[in-house]
């Protein structure tokens, strides 16, 4: 069996989609013929854990390291608080401050670098040890980790796959300052050139990556996010639906450029009377999302009921996802998916978008007819959408739309882990091969 090493901030049993993903790359992969080796840092403080996502986590061969980093000075000074927020929750929930946000852009490249020594040093002992046949690294958020395993790759001679969870210096959402867009453009353009592979989460970031730097086609895959069956298997009772309501869910977060404004406005000019609409979120939510909800809490219907509820056991969210009727998405980057889209095909709910035109998310959704796409800003399409929708549920044909399972299918993460490892098993034997050349 081959080995390859994972090097990733976020690993299990973070509750996280970093996190998952590479949990269940872990799980999956040894089917393949592949052994994965996840390098990580020591646990930290971090507001999201969650172990019965990982039945098997005892079973993950991982590697912690030290790390000198904000979230683990925290951690410490945590140990001598007695309050019930960490430090790290009340960050999540203030990060729109701009102080805060000054001091996360006073570090070079990204705020989680002060792992980046620890991290190279037990690599290296790693490699020693076992024969890596390939490095891997997952970028989204942390990016020094590419740099790190450029080098490593490099002095050791490995091939390097760097997978971009998000665009790196294009992402949208990003407002890093000059100095740091100019140090990350200089390493992202080095690595993408010097990777045998690159993998990004959607076709849109493929093309913007291949057009950006002129790559060959052949040298970067797409492979999505998914779901996991046995995360779905029914061992739980299901709660009852609420009869005669319409139920409209969203799980995830926002952001400072990404609300659920479009939504709201929608609503207000929607013909809303003789039904009863719950709109639910579920996750921990930052100060300008309550803002937003408290102020249009007060202007809707009173037919429409705004419930949020605090972030949950995976469990209990899959059942949260079966008693709904309609499970949303807000999205503004075009290349990109939200992760919990892969949740919501696997609980074969029907999806509301908000996304812009054309986008990958729009293409997703229309390709498995799995719903519902508005585009961002749209707001006569949003009433129109939500008045079809209220239609369908009164008629009771809104559970009727006939989604395409066989095109659902191919986001299992064991499908997904599989071309995965064919990825792997192509870029060794293209090492091997050029070795021999040389």
């Amino acid at each position: 069996m081959k080995n390859v090493l994972i090097i990733s901030y976020f690993a299990p049993p973070l509750n996280l989609p970093p996190a998952i993903r590479i949990g269940k790359f872990a799980k999956y992969l040894p089917q393949f013929g592949w052994n994965p080796i996840i390098l990580t840092v020591k646990d930290i403080d971090f507001y999201q854990t969650n172990l019965s996502l990982f039945p098997d986590f005892e079973n993950m061969k991982i590697v912690r390291t030290k790390c000198f980093d904000y979230f683990h000075i925290i951690q410490t000074i945590n140990k001598f608080r007695k309050k019930e927020d960490t430090i790290s929750q009340i960050i999540f929930k203030n990060k729109e401050n701009k102080i805060i946000k000054f001091i996360q852009n006073m570090f070079p490249i990204d705020d989680k670098i002060g792992w980046m020594p620890f991290c190279y040093s037990k690599a290296k002992e790693i490699i020693k040890i076992n024969k890596i046949d390939v490095i891997f690294t997952t970028l989204g958020g942390v990016y020094h980790s590419a740099i790190t395993s450029y080098l490593l790759a490099k002095r050791f001679d490995i091939p390097l796959i760097i997978e971009f969870r998000d665009l790196w210096v294009d992402y949208p959402l990003d407002e890093a300052i000059f100095f740091n867009k100019i140090l990350n453009s200089f390493f992202e353009k080095k690595i993408t050139k010097f990777s045998s592979k690159i993998i990004t989460l959607a076709p849109g970031a493929r093309q913007f990556l291949n057009a950006k730097y002129n790559l060959n086609d052949n040298k970067i895959e797409v492979i999505t996010n998914g779901f996991d069956e046995e995360d779905f298997k029914k061992d739980i009772p299901f709660l009852k639906k609420e009869e005669n309501t319409l139920v409209f869910t969203f799980c995830g977060t926002f952001f400072t450029k990404l609300s659920p404004l479009d939504l709201f406005n929608s609503l207000q000019k929607s013909n809303v009377q003789n039904i009863k609409i719950k709109i639910r979120f579920i996750g921990n939510f930052r100060q300008n999302f309550w803002e937003l909800k408290e102020r249009f809490a007060k202007q809707l219907s009173q037919n429409i009921l705004i419930q949020v509820i605090p972030r949950m056991e995976y469990k209990q969210l899959v059942n949260e996802l079966h008693k709904s009727d309609i499970l949303m998405l807000f999205v503004q980057d075009k290349n990109m998916f939200h992760a919990k889209i892969f949740d919501y095909l696997a609980a074969k709910k029907t999806i509301l978008a908000f996304c812009p035109k054309e986008s990958d998310t729009e293409n997703l959704i229309k390709t498995g007819n799995l719903g519902f796409t508005i585009e961002n800003g749209d707001i006569e399409q949003g009433r129109r959408t939500i008045e079809k929708i209220i239609k369908l549920f009164k008629e009771k044909k809104l559970d009727k739309i006939h989604r395409n399972d066989r095109f659902i299918n191919q986001f299992t993460r064991q499908n997904l882990s599989e071309k995965f490892a064919q990825i792997l098993d192509s870029v060794t034997d293209n090492a091997q091969f050029n070795r021999k050349n040389n």
